[in-house]
């Protein structure tokens, strides 16, 4: 059994080391073996170009996904009955989104969990 491990250890490095050292050569060019990392964060080429515009996109949709999570769980702090309410909100407040999930996980998830009963029509 320990053979065969080996055996294939030693597959994929035989298979994998020389495509990962290859030589490419373009237009009678050859590039060098390592591009350094300054190729793909720094707008040049392709890689570049497609990093500078998802990575601005991608940061985006988070900044925008947490500050609606943390809207929600302030407004869910504010409108709901539960214990330590002034507590909470100030964790949240201060803490941001780290306060945000802190409540989710302690507060929300549990309250959501509990049956609720629907104010009855013969106390208006």
């Amino acid at each position: 059994m320990r053979h065969e491990k080996n055996n294939r250890k030693y597959f994929y490095v035989r298979c994998f080391i020389p495509i990962a050292f290859a030589q490419v050569t373009i237009n009678g060019k050859e590039l060098p073996k390592h591009l350094p990392p300054e190729v793909f964060w720094s707008g040049k080429g392709v890689g570049g170009l497609i990093m500078m515009i998802i990575n601005p996109a991608i940061l985006i949709f988070i900044l925008l996904f947490a500050v609606v999570f943390w809207l929600l769980m302030l407004i869910h702090a504010t409108k709901h009955p539960i214990e330590s309410k002034p507590l909470w909100i100030i964790i949240i407040l201060l803490f941001g989104i780290l306060g945000a999930v802190i409540y989710y996980f302690a507060v929300k998830r549990k309250f959501s969990q509990s049956p609720q009963t629907p104010p009855s029509a013969s106390a208006v």
